[in-house]
């Protein structure tokens, strides 16, 4: 036999090979089998409260929640990236204000702690929470 004959022969049987495997995808007779999970611990479920955070104070409005810490006393902290005074607009600046960049929450969702200036054009980027010891 010669060689181009055993090339043809060779990359005929690939194709055929391929074809039949796609045939028989396309068909549904074939499913591959599914990821099993080696844990019996499930992940955990997550729920969306509509009413955490209570509604925020002064008429603030928030842009961008950019970073979120908890702290040991179970307080979320918040950095805002704007709107900053001079990105609302003018109807927005007539029923809001804009938040301090960041705001500490309770456990409740009520504020107990904010700071930052609204006005710098430098912003706060993230948060950490620091430990002792």
């Amino acid at each position: 036999m010669s060689l181009k004959k055993a090339v043809i022969g060779k990359w005929t049987l690939v194709y055929a090979g391929a074809l039949g495997a796609a045939v028989i995808g396309a068909l549904g007779l074939w499913t591959p089998t599914q990821a099993v999970a080696r844990s019996n611990n499930p992940a955990p479920k997550y729920k969306v409260d509509m009413l955490w955070p209570k509604p925020l104070p002064e008429r603030w409005v928030t842009g961008e929640v950019a970073g979120t810490c908890v702290d040991a006393n179970d307080h979320v902290f918040t950095v805002n990236r704007g709107p900053q005074n001079a990105n609302l607009t003018a109807k927005e600046d007539l029923v809001a204000q804009a938040s301090p960049p960041v705001i500490e929450f309770d456990s409740e969702g009520n504020v107990v702690n904010s700071w930052g200036d609204r006005t710098a054009s430098t912003a706060v980027t993230s948060i950490s929470r620091a430990t002792s010891g």
